[in-house]
């Protein structure tokens, strides 16, 4: 038995439940493809693709999947900081809110006392 006959007689079937339609859409896309010879070959470069996606490393030697709870990791952070921040200044916020109030209430009046000096006159 060669080595290639061997390699068959270990391969195991991995079957797929795919619609009809579904199955018809990748078998055209298959025969109009240079680059896959059946729909098998087109799952198995698929799996790789994903695969070696999913295990790919940056320059920090991170993987994808890392990467997303590295970023998920540091948004959780912000947000309790923001909530925290929002807290710590409550009374400050609404300092600031009752001088805008005021402020639009001095120049209401200013206004008024412009408009009865105008009408004087």
């Amino acid at each position: 038995m060669s080595s290639e006959e061997d390699e068959q007689t270990k391969k195991k079937l991995v079957g797929v439940r795919i619609t009809e339609s579904r199955r018809h859409k990748w078998k055209d896309f298959v025969a109009e493809s240079e680059e896959y010879g059946s729909m098998a070959d087109m799952m198995r470069t698929g799996v790789r693709k994903v695969m070696a996606e999913g295990n790919e490393k940056d320059g920090n030697g991170m993987t994808q999947e890392q990467k997303l709870d590295r970023i998920s990791d540091r948004q959780v952070r912000l947000i309790k900081s923001l909530e925290n921040f929002r807290e710590e200044n409550k009374e400050l916020f609404e300092n600031i809110d009752g001088a805008r109030e005021t402020a639009e209430e001095v120049i209401h009046l200013q206004q008024e006392i412009n408009s009865d000096t105008q009408e004087e006159k």
